[in-house]
């Protein structure tokens, strides 16, 4: 499990291909690619993340920075912000049509939720397809 885990934050970090990834741990493509995912899913799964994620609530402190903001007024009742980005995506040949965005370059659709002392509460990508 060790392995697996370093093979997910290593990838994760680095966004090296899986190709890259094998030779540096030794290990077949398939292998990284499997590992990766079944870290993935068990991070994403109800059981660790109803445990690990809590969400902000509307009694939840504000920090000072943001609370003694002359533009405090305009957010009196938030509590996060929603943001959605494109962020550059280093995919195979094959998968370059469905990723191509309008500005010309091969990137992924995130988005972002996250309360003002930044702690990110939701990360998802390539939202509105299959399996998202």
């Amino acid at each position: 499990v060790e392995e697996q885990l370093a093979i997910f934050l290593y990838t994760a970090v680095t966004g090296l291909s899986s190709r890259h990834v094998s030779e540096r741990f030794q290990c077949s493509n398939e292998t990284i690619v499997r590992y990766f995912k079944k870290i993935l899913i068990a991070l994403w799964s109800p059981p660790f993340y109803m445990s690990q994620v809590q969400l902000p609530m509307a009694s939840t402190p504000l920090t000072a920075v943001i609370d003694g903001s002359p533009h405090f007024r305009f957010f009196h009742n938030c509590i996060g912000a929603v943001d959605g980005t494109h962020i550059h995506a280093f995919i195979c040949q094959e998968n370059h049509p469905s990723m191509h965005n309008r500005k010309g370059f091969l990137s992924q659709n995130c988005l972002f939720i996250c309360d003002f002392n930044f702690i990110f509460y939701l990360w998802a990508y390539r939202m509105g397809w299959i399996n998202s």
